[in-house]
C-alpha cells in the first residue's frame, strides 16, 4: 500500500510528524496514547480504502455509476478521520 498509493505515504509522513511534535514536546501519557490512536484510525482507513479500491478495479474494471460511489465513500472515510483528529489536537493542545 505505501509503495502503490501517494495518500498513505502523506498519511505516513504526517504521523511521523505528528509524533515527533509530540515527542519533543513532552505530551502527557493520555495525549499521547490518544494521538497513537487518532494515527492508527486515520491509517487503519486507508488501508480499507486501499483494500476495497484493489478489490473492486479487480472484480469489476469497468467504470460503473455505483462502483464508483462505492469507491468515493470509502475514500472519504480518510479525510473525515484526519479532520476529526486534527480538530481533537487542536482542542485538546491548542492555543
Amino acid at each position: 500500500m505505501y509503495r502503490r498509493e501517494k495518500s498513505s505515504r502523506t498519511q505516513a509522513r504526517l504521523a511521523i510528524i505528528a509524533a515527533a511534535v509530540s515527542a519533543a514536546t513532552g505530551v502527557s501519557p493520555a495525549w499521547a496514547a490518544a494521538l497513537a490512536l487518532s494515527i492508527g484510525l486515520v491509517l487503519a482507513l486507508e488501508a480499507v480504502n486501499s483494500a476495497l479500491e484493489y478489490m473492486i478495479d479487480h472484480l469489476h474494471p469497468e467504470i460503473a455509476g455505483e462502483i464508483g460511489c462505492a469507491k468515493d465513500a470509502a475514500t472519504g472515510a480518510v479525510p473525515i478521520a484526519s479532520t476529526a483528529a486534527v480538530v481533537w489536537g487542536l482542542q485538546c493542545c491548542g492555543p
